[in-house]
């Protein structure tokens, strides 16, 4: 089986670079309302869950809004509070999307999570 990379915001970019790391799964398309943050949370968990997000081998390729990605972090965090995430990042110096490990077990994380009202 594949490993999927889940693309937080695909907007016409170059992501030829995440080919690499398997198949890419577009979470939201175009330009997000950042006002309706409760209607962006729902259609990004239904296609994670769709989709069968799994933390140990999937990734998550943020782009886009930094406030979509702030609520993606917390909902993922939420529902593996153990978990090590492969993310990956936009590098603008090499041009390409750069791994990097989130560790979602920090007790500061789990608490700042907790209070958080966004679920997957």
């Amino acid at each position: 089986m594949k490993n999927k990379v889940f693309l937080l915001n695909y907007s016409g970019h170059d992501i030829s670079s995440l080919e690499q790391y398997g198949d890419i799964i577009f979470l939201t398309e175009g330009n997000i309302r950042i006002f309706e943050m409760d209607r962006n949370n729902y259609h990004i968990a239904a296609s994670l869950k769709a989709n069968k997000f799994d933390s140990a081998n999937d990734y998550i390729a943020l782009s886009g809004n930094l406030i979509v990605g702030f609520n993606l972090g917390i909902a993922i965090g939420n529902k593996y509070p153990k978990a090590i995430l492969k993310m990956l990042l936009w590098d603008a110096k090499i041009r390409q999307y750069t791994l990097v490990h989130f560790n979602t077990k920090p007790k500061l994380f789990r608490e700042g999570a907790s209070k958080c009202n966004v679920t997957i």
